[in-house]
């Protein structure tokens, strides 16, 4: 299992989708940080097992993870050591903003 590191950016992002979350209803973002959690750990046991972004170049080696019941992916590339988490975009708005992180 390789370890799971959040580039600052991808972070603001998911503490900024909790927030929101939160302001409608606690439990619909204690669900939506369990759902980060558990992506999170089978992206770092398998990351090679998601599908590279088709945006972005192949040898970059940028993939993303649909999360289950919210319109988030997880974006992220695997790297010798560790998973660097890229992006936590909103699938349905501003497309692509984060690859200028790659």
């Amino acid at each position: 299992m390789k370890s799971v590191r959040f580039e600052p950016e991808a972070r603001e992002e998911l503490l900024g989708a909790v927030d929101w979350y939160a302001e409608r209803d606690s439990s619909l973002a204690d669900r939506f940080i369990a759902t980060v959690d558990g992506t999170l750990v089978e992206i770092g046991a398998a990351p090679h097992t998601f599908p590279l972004v088709v945006e972005v170049p192949r040898a970059l080696n940028v993939r993303k993870r649909l999360l289950n019941r919210f319109p988030y992916a997880v974006v992220f590339t695997e790297l010798d050591d560790e998973v660097r988490i890229l992006a936590i975009a909103h699938v349905r708005r501003r497309p692509g903003y984060w690859r200028e992180r790659v």
